[in-house]
């Protein structure tokens, strides 16, 4: 028999893939039509999900007093890295590498505390 699985019995670890905090002026979109904003909602709508699941989560599991069990990584600078998901060009992969690296480099505290629960709650 299997018991029920509470937030506070789950450890989430998000990966976030980056963000662009991308404005968009007045006088250069109000012609652009229903073409030309097509890829403006769809990054402004998956920016949003992703912001309210990480909303949602953090007070989730603020409620069942765990909030260690929710961890966000976000890149909060792209550098040079396209955020374009097909653009597999070498120079590409090598300035999302980077990113990774900066990434991190910026949250090694948290990496070193999800590697210790890791290891802490590990099953031989």
């Amino acid at each position: 028999m299997n018991p029920t699985l509470t937030a506070k019995d789950l450890l989430i670890v998000s990966l976030g893939t980056g963000s662009e905090n991308e404005q968009y002026s007045y006088k250069v979109a109000k012609d652009w039509g229903s073409i030309g904003w097509v890829r403006p909602i769809i990054d402004i709508m998956m920016s949003g999900a992703a912001e309210v699941t990480d909303y949602h989560l953090t007070k989730m599991y603020s409620a069942v007093n765990h909030p260690e069990q929710y961890i966000r990584i976000q890149p909060t600078d792209m550098g040079d890295a396209s955020m374009d998901m097909d653009n597999a060009s070498p120079r590409n992969m090598k300035a999302l590498r980077e990113v990774g690296k900066i990434t991190a480099t910026h949250c090694a505290d948290t990496l070193d505390k999800l590697a210790d629960t890791l290891i802490q709650n590990r099953r031989s």
